[in-house]
């Protein structure tokens, strides 16, 4: 028995741009901390994501804890992920 054959392929990527845009506005806290002071900080989300749906998710679900994902944004920073 062949898997492939019994398998679905789905490419998993980076999201283009405006796909990435909307992401963040249904994600409830990373656009809420899009409008405020710490706005930077979604732009860091951005970057490192590089609009991949599941390295966005992973870092908003930090995003209620604002000091928790500077934190992970700035470890990503220290390993060259921006």
């Amino acid at each position: 028995m062949i898997l492939v054959e019994k398998a679905v392929w789905l490419a998993l990527g980076p999201l283009p741009d405006n796909e990435a845009r909307l992401f963040l506005q249904s994600h409830q806290v990373l656009n809420q901390l899009w409008h405020s002071d710490d706005r930077h900080l979604v732009s860091k989300v951005l970057k490192i994501s590089h609009g991949h749906p599941l390295i966005m998710q992973r870092l908003g679900d930090l995003a209620h804890d604002r000091e928790a994902l500077a934190e992970a944004l700035s470890r990503l920073e220290e390993k060259g992920f921006i």
